[in-house]
């Protein structure tokens, strides 16, 4: 605990940004964030949802080469949520070794997967600017209670995994195999790991479209075996293409997933932005989910969400003003509502 409350102080002082030796570095980065939120609640009369949020997270990152010439990287982050009274460690766990174009990672929520934003929207996505909009999330038979889209579900990225990186000119690709889903490396070492349940893994890639100046891309495909109570293995297909020119940025994306019930729920995501100057961008973004039961049934209505983002940077400081208008919230006719968010944020 001393060593923490020290290491702190230091990063307030800015007097431990990196230490160097003759061939490793260590950095401390981190970042504070925050958001003022003001959301409709759907019964009659309600008084709105609204208040301040937070969240505090500090990166540590080893870089060094060994005596054999490979590189390495290691790192991990404390986290601790505005609704947490410890801090999580849990955050991004990684070691990996690069050999040129080539690097083995072993470690969670760092190597890249579905979770990534669609590179035509200016702020965040919309799952973690409004949150469980209407209640917690269940996307089962019967469940739909908040939200139901999202960019992060059905990824698998918290857990602990082993994969592969290589940059192949145009952009990166890979695979990471999770051998366990429920394993996110909570268990002391000196305690054996419980029996082995269900395995996943993902392939993506992210980068340039051959041939089309301008044009990118994310793809990834991630699956999740079933077990003996699934009905059947889960699966996220991700596609999209955004095109830049100028100082315009238009997007499309397309999440589908098949849960292990046989539900299924589908998103698409059109996104347009436009650079006001080298500071300040806007857009603007429409995003339709549908989805079905594990019977097999189609959902009446359609949830819609239409938003405007406007983004503001200071490098170190930054901020994004959310204006967002959702309807059938979790496939319900009842659950319509207007939201304004306000997200800040300091790096350091």
């Amino acid at each position: 605990m001393k060593k923490l409350l020290l290491t702190s102080a230091l990063i307030g002082l800015g007097s431990l940004s990196f230490l160097d030796t003759a061939n490793s570095q260590t950095k401390i980065t981190g970042e504070l964030k925050g958001a003022y939120k003001d959301a409709e609640q759907f019964t009659s009369g309600s008084r709105n949802l609204s208040g301040f949020t937070s969240e505090r997270q500090v990166n540590f990152e080893h870089a060094a080469t060994l005596n054999n010439g490979l590189k390495f990287t290691a790192g991990f982050a404390l986290e601790q949520d505005g609704n947490e009274t410890t801090i999580d460690g849990l955050e991004s766990n990684w070691v990996n070794f690069t050999s040129g174009a080539t690097t083995f990672e072993i470690g969670m929520d760092h190597i890249q997967n579905s979770d990534r934003n669609l590179q035509s929207r200016v702020g965040l996505p919309i799952s973690e600017v409004v949150g469980e909009w209407g209640g917690t999330v269940v996307r089962t038979t019967g469940g739909n209670a908040g939200l139901q889209y999202s960019q992060a579900a059905f990824t698998n990225k918290e857990k602990m995994g082993l994969g592969v990186i290589q940059n192949v000119g145009t952009g990166n690709a890979s695979f990471n195999y999770i051998p366990r889903i429920d394993d996110t490396a909570a268990i002391a070492d000196t305690v054996l790991p419980t029996a082995a349940g269900k395995d996943a893994y993902e392939f993506t890639y992210f980068g340039a479209v051959p041939f089309v100046k301008g044009l990118t891309t994310n793809l990834g495909y991630n699956l999740q075996t079933k077990n003996g109570t699934d009905a059947q293995d889960q699966k996220l297909k991700l596609y999209n293409l955004a095109y830049t020119f100028d100082n315009f940025a238009a997007g499309i994306e397309k999440r589908d997933a098949e849960l292990v019930d046989r539900a299924e729920q589908d998103s698409i995501e059109y996104s347009v932005s436009y650079k006001i100057s080298p500071l300040a961008s806007v857009g603007i973004g429409k995003i339709e989910t549908e989805g079905k039961n594990a019977s097999g049934a189609k959902y009446a209505n359609k949830e819609k969400i239409n938003y405007v983002q406007v983004g503001y940077s200071l490098g170190a400081i930054y901020g994004t003003l959310n204006y967002v208008d959702a309807e059938n919230i979790a496939y319900s006719g009842t659950q319509d509502g207007k939201a304004w968010v306000a997200n800040f944020g300091v790096k350091f």
